[in-house]
């Protein structure tokens, strides 16, 4: 995030395939929830969110929706990171398909309230670092 305050996406990229190839030599899969929503999605959605008057909101809102949509996908049927266990609940698992687009739906409000605090923390921060390193230029 602190490359972002800058707008330095070049260097927030790359320090996100940094982070991810680390990762995925030393957590393995285990890495895919930071690849998934803590890296990509941070650069992009603060790259959507300054770039306001080309991408407006009533496009970016679909795309973080269906972005929620393919994270939560991964992580519940291509991994085994994200799982519930409905017995432990006493929650009947008759009907697979709509406890998946349950757990979705829950997931992706989820997903936007994670949204809007990253960009609240986004905004607080900017005026803070551009302080700090207006001594250092």
């Amino acid at each position: 995030m602190l490359p972002l305050t800058q707008k330095y996406y070049r260097e927030a990229i790359l320090a996100y395939v940094a982070v991810c190839a680390l990762g995925g030599i030393f957590a393995n899969i285990h890495i895919l929830p930071f690849v998934l929503v803590g890296g990509a999605y941070t650069i992009a959605t603060v790259a959507m969110d300054n770039h306001k008057d080309k991408v407006k909101w009533y496009i970016s809102y679909p795309v973080k929706v269906v972005y929620a949509c393919f994270v939560f996908f991964v992580l519940y049927y291509l991994t085994d990171i994200f799982f519930v266990n409905f017995s432990a609940f006493n929650i009947s698992t008759e009907n697979k398909t709509l406890l998946y687009l349950l757990l979705n739906l829950i997931f992706v409000a989820v997903f936007i309230i994670y949204d809007a605090l990253l960009l609240w923390g986004y905004h607080w921060s900017v005026p803070y670092v551009e302080r700090i390193t207006r001594n250092l230029k």
